[in-house]
């Protein structure tokens, strides 16, 4: 078909050339719905340039304000174990002072502080060592102090977020993995593991709870009772008293019903009683050589009275010899039944010591959580640049560790408020080294415990990482045909989503999407979970922290992506124009012109501009 135009293009025109769009012109469609405004919808920034242009942090703040965006959201990415380059001990007055004026020049907000992903919970837990740490959690710690005051002296408040791996889980038997009809909803990683530590050493160990122990077992028909250890004999008995010898095989399930009866943890049985067959064992091997030991004295009796009738010199020296040998067997047996005598009591005093692994880690946790609340609470009250609360918290992490389930998340953030409030009111407190009784340093007379458990509330809230929510996405039912699948799943990821916004835990939502349950970073719309659906949620349920896009891994095809695009999946009305001809007819429209490009554009600026007065054509005509 002819097109008719009042000027003709040359080959010089950029119109003469057929151009690529990624997205078609979109119409601002469902304007009758509520919207989240632009100035609510922030964006992530990150400590260090990814484009490699070695952009400071300034200049990266700089250029997501001139593209438009209101709230931030720091991305630390600097690992503790660097010496330099990063993190807020690498930033001065100085520079603080100037970021905290852009900010301020430009009515815009440093939101919060995210911490390197190298610091990923705060119990210590270290999975490649197999223990729990006591300088990392410190270490760990004094890095989310120092981000609480970066918050406090640039952005004036806001909160610090920490990925949240506290320590690996199997799932097949959690509560929330189960639906209405008692089935599991996600499938298990790996073989399930039974985990305990030794809480005098943070040690961790496991044992794979498919292998199907075999145990000596007897009930008692009328109590149910199953078998028990007789210190004295060295050997397990039945309710009688009697020894016995029947082997059974185990599996978990009889473990958990077991541990109901005992008032205890199916994980402290399971790993008591490979110890308690441990402690059998040394004890029966010392009971072997005891006897070992009467027969070699016998000898060594015999053997004397031998030697006082011997006649001649030749048999006195052969007997000799003799009654040495036998000496020098009897106390190594002695030494054996020593060495197995005290493995026996090393294993007695490892099965009172071993605890289950999430108990253990959730002290851990949940009292550095309350410890770094209550530095948030003191720096919002003396620091002079804090105009807003400080907080700290978790952010929801990946399907592997605790605190990827919201059920998890909810948990460890109510524990956390809850030994916060204990600190706030407790006057005296036990040392956990020496067990003496001393006074508590973060209680605050005169402080009432409903007033506590609002300050913890005040400080202590969670991140939901939108995209980190979808990696469960992973392990939902993956027999079912795609599209039935992704449909079922954002049904489950909604109803999460509900139960949430009810609730205050979240603080800070980071909007991110993915196009498979992987760990992803695109934008708000470019993938297939519910994320607008899920930030509108929040919305209407009264959220009141802050939103930012961390869709930043589009960067690579037109940079501004990250923020543009969240603002087009949630349909923010953008009015103004850039630059004379027609009003913009939509989202297509306006990211052609200036935010965003898919291709070149007409005219240098933001960072590619030179300074002014540096650089100049011939003509003189300005660059922009």
């Amino acid at each position: 078909m002819a097109e008719f135009r009042s000027q003709p293009y040359n080959p010089m025109d950029r119109q003469y050339h057929e151009t690529i769009e990624l997205d078609p012109v979109r119409s601002h469609a469902n304007i009758e719905e509520p919207i989240i405004p632009i100035s609510e919808l922030g964006q992530t920034i990150p400590e260090r340039d990814p484009a490699g242009r070695f952009k400071n942090m300034i200049q990266i703040a700089q250029a997501s304000i001139r593209r438009g965006a209101g709230k931030m959201q720091l991305m630390l990415s600097t690992p503790p174990e660097s010496a330099v380059g990063g993190r807020p001990k690498a930033y001065g007055k100085e520079v603080r002072e100037v970021l905290k004026d852009v900010f301020k020049a430009n009515e815009a907000m440093l939101s919060g502080v995210e911490m390197p992903t190298a610091i990923n919970n705060l119990s210590g837990y270290d999975p490649q060592r197999g223990t729990f740490d006591d300088e990392k959690m410190k270490r760990d710690m004094d890095e989310v102090k120092d981000a609480i005051k970066f918050a406090a002296d640039v952005g004036q408040g806001g909160g610090v977020d920490i990925l949240s791996f506290e320590y690996a889980r199997p799932v097949f038997d959690a509560e929330w993995n189960k639906d209405k009809k008692g089935q599991p909803i996600f499938e298990d990683t790996g073989e399930p593991i039974v985990q305990v530590v030794d809480e005098r050493t943070g040690r961790i160990q496991g044992m794979r709870i498919n292998e199907i122990e075999k145990v000596p077992v007897a009930l008692d028909k009328e109590t149910g009772e199953s078998y028990k250890y007789d210190k004295d004999r060295g050997a397990f008995v039945d309710y009688r008293g009697e020894p016995v010898t029947e082997l059974k095989p185990w599996k978990w399930k009889d473990y958990q019903h077991w541990a109901k009866k005992k008032g205890t943890t199916p994980e402290q049985l399971f790993m008591k009683e490979q110890m308690n067959t441990q402690i059998a064992q040394a004890r029966g091997w010392a009971a072997t050589y005891r006897e070992h030991t009467e027969h070699t004295l016998a000898k060594i009796e015999q053997a004397e009275e031998n030697l006082a009738k011997a006649e001649t010199e030749e048999e006195r020296e052969k007997i000799q010899a003799k009654i040495a040998d036998l000496n020098i067997k009897y106390e190594q047996e002695v030494d054996t039944i020593k060495s197995y005598e005290q493995q026996a009591a090393e294993n007695m005093k490892k099965a009172e010591a071993l605890m289950p692994l999430g108990k253990y880690a959730m002290e851990r946790t949940t009292n550095t959580y309350a410890k770094l609340g209550i530095a948030a609470r003191q720096e919002t009250m003396y620091n002079k640049n804090a105009k807003r609360p400080l907080s700290v918290g978790p952010e929801i992490g990946w399907p592997h560790a605790f605190g990827s389930h919201p059920q998890e998340f909810k948990e460890l953030i109510h524990q956390a408020r809850d030994k916060m409030a204990d600190m706030l009111t407790t006057r005296r407190i036990k040392d956990p080294k020496t067990g003496e009784m001393r006074d508590n340093p973060h209680h605050e007379p005169g402080m009432s415990r409903s007033e506590a458990e609002r300050t913890a509330s005040t400080h202590i809230k969670g991140c939901l990482d939108t995209s980190h929510l979808g990696m469960w996405f992973q392990h939902f039912k993956p027999e079912l045909p795609w599209h039935e699948r992704v449909e079922k799943f954002n049904k489950w990821y909604m109803e999460e989503v509900k139960e949430l916004a009810k609730g205050d835990e979240v603080g800070s939502i980071q909007l991110v999407n993915s196009m498979s349950g992987a760990h992803g970073h695109l934008p708000p719309g470019q993938g297939i979970f519910p994320v607008v659906d899920a930030a509108k949620e929040f919305k209407r349920q009264g959220f009141k922290g802050f939103m930012v896009s961390e869709g930043h891994e589009e960067e690579a095809f037109n940079e501004g992506r990250i923020l543009v695009e969240t603002w087009r999946a949630f349909n923010a009305p953008f009015e103004s124009q850039y630059g004379p001809g027609a009003p913009a007819r939509g989202w297509g429209d306006i990211e052609g012109r200036y935010h965003g490009h898919k291709q070149s554009p007409r005219q240098m600026f933001g960072s590619y501009v030179p300074p002014f007065g540096e650089y100049k054509p011939w003509t003189e005509i300005p660059l922009e």
